[in-house]
């Protein structure tokens, strides 16, 4: 916040909460997912589908874009068309590691 503002980081937040959705809406699964809802719920596994620990296991990754998004170098690189949109998306794998490709 220091660093980028509250205007920036309530879009990036907000943009970035739309932009999750969509990303599992499409099978995008997250590497270590499942072994996180089974520790915040460690009587029987399972978590409901309006649980907030739903959002609790997906923290971690909503701030590591958050970050992204904040940055001016990663921002421009997400909004070009061409390789450096393939530059944005190596390091988006390289920080947010999938369980399997979209």
């Amino acid at each position: 916040m220091r660093r980028h503002g509250n205007l920036l980081l309530d879009a990036c937040c907000r943009y970035g909460s739309t932009f999750w959705h969509s990303l599992f809406q499409r099978g995008y699964l997250l590497s270590d997912h499942a072994e996180r809802l089974r520790k915040l719920s460690p009587v029987n596994g399972q978590v409901l589908p309006f649980d907030p620990r739903r959002y609790v296991a997906v923290y971690p990754e909503i701030v590591e874009t958050i970050l992204l998004y904040a940055s001016p170098r990663w921002r421009k690189f997400a909004l070009a068309g061409d390789k450096k949109f393939e530059r944005f998306k190596a390091e988006f794998n390289r920080r947010l590691p999938q369980e399997r490709a979209l």
